[in-house]
């Protein structure tokens, strides 16, 4: 029973909203964005709501984002925050899509269907970007392939590396595999990294695990080995070829990749692979060493910790702690439903 954790792990494919370095990004330090001229104006409100979004300090975001809806007419990047509070801090999707749209439809009404000053451009890019990763949030799949067709007939390159994901989700495996083989051609070391997954988790949801592999390993070493997210899809796929040695390797490169575009921890993944072993110690281990460092994380992980935890009581014969466990994974499943597996197979056993 205990080997049941080889099959409820799906792969991390825009897991976590990830895309190029944009004036509204989702790393740690602010971006720069002043929004003083021009079309844009932001208030002194909206840019501290900008700045305590990105320092982690979620409730304050959201308190002066709120703020500043009362102190303007059209507070573009207020909305925007709030979007991303209610994505990323609270999983209330619908909030999130509806203070998204809001944004970028005072954003046209500013600034015209396609801005031409460069931050007015940049932040319409985000936006339309952002409504298709809240509707992945949502599994609404056919929207969000549409969301990206969109922006597609506004900017270009078009972001088809973004449509891998929900194709597969779709059950489109060919077309899913038609855009991964073509963006893996790409000079952009990005979109080639996103494309290889792509193609890890297409031949994974169609149960080509030995293809699975075999992408993930180009993709690891086109990436320099130094993709979080490519490493640990790799330590899956090695369980599922059944190349436990490799799957540890791989989940301990995880944890120190330097490009870190992974939405969960390498610690979960190791959890599982020692819990396969029956070394129930470090099973426990590496289960207490996982620390979410954003909010985001732990919306995304906190059920899949809680999981982990009841296979461990299982198989360590805490029946009762296991079954309260379980009981809280499936009375509060995970808010994004978006990065479950497409599979029959999986479906059934997450089941």
């Amino acid at each position: 029973m205990i080997m049941m954790v080889s099959g409820v792990d799906s792969y991390e494919l825009y897991a976590q909203p990830i895309q190029e370095p944009s004036a509204m990004d989702t790393h740690k330090t602010a971006p720069t964005f002043s929004g003083t001229g021009g079309c844009l104006r932001m208030s002194k409100t909206e840019q501290e709501a900008k700045i305590a979004f990105y320092t982690q300090k979620r409730n304050r975001a959201r308190t002066l984002a709120e703020k500043s809806l009362k102190e303007q007419e059209f507070p573009i990047l207020g909305a925007f925050v709030l979007a991303q509070v209610y994505e990323e801090s609270e999983g209330n999707f619908p909030k999130a899509l509806y203070w998204v749209r809001e944004a970028t439809q005072w954003l046209t009404k500013a600034c015209g269907k396609k801005p031409t000053e460069a931050e007015a451009q940049q932040l319409h890019k985000d936006l339309m970007i952002r409504e298709s990763f809240i509707l992945g949030d949502m599994d609404r799949r056919e929207e969000q392939l549409y969301a990206l067709s969109l922006y597609d007939a506004v900017y270009q390159p078009p972001r088809d590396e973004l449509k891998i994901w929900p194709l597969v989700k779709l059950g489109h495996f060919d077309e899913a595999r038609t855009i991964g083989l073509k963006q893996i051609q790409s000079d952009n070391s990005f979109v080639r990294s996103r494309a290889f997954n792509g193609m890890m988790a297409v031949e994974c949801e169609a149960r080509n695990r030995k293809a699975s592999y075999e992408w993930g390993m180009k993709g690891h070493i086109d990436a320099r080995e130094q993709s979080c997210v490519i490493a640990l899809n790799m330590g899956l796929a090695s369980r599922q070829c059944f190349k436990f040695d490799e799957e540890e390797r791989f989940n301990r490169i995880a944890l120190n990749a330097e490009d870190r575009d992974c939405s969960s921890s390498p610690y979960i993944q190791s959890s599982a692979t020692y819990l396969i072993r029956g070394e129930f110690q470090k099973s426990i281990s590496a289960l207490t060493s996982w620390s979410p460092s954003t909010a985001m994380e732990w919306m995304q992980s906190h059920m899949r910790v809680k999981a982990r935890r009841a296979e461990l009581m299982y198989g360590l014969g805490v029946w009762r702690r296991g079954l309260k466990e379980i009981d809280h994974v499936v009375t509060y499943p995970d808010r994004a439903s978006g990065t479950d597996s497409a599979s029959e197979e999986m479906l059934n056993l997450e089941s």
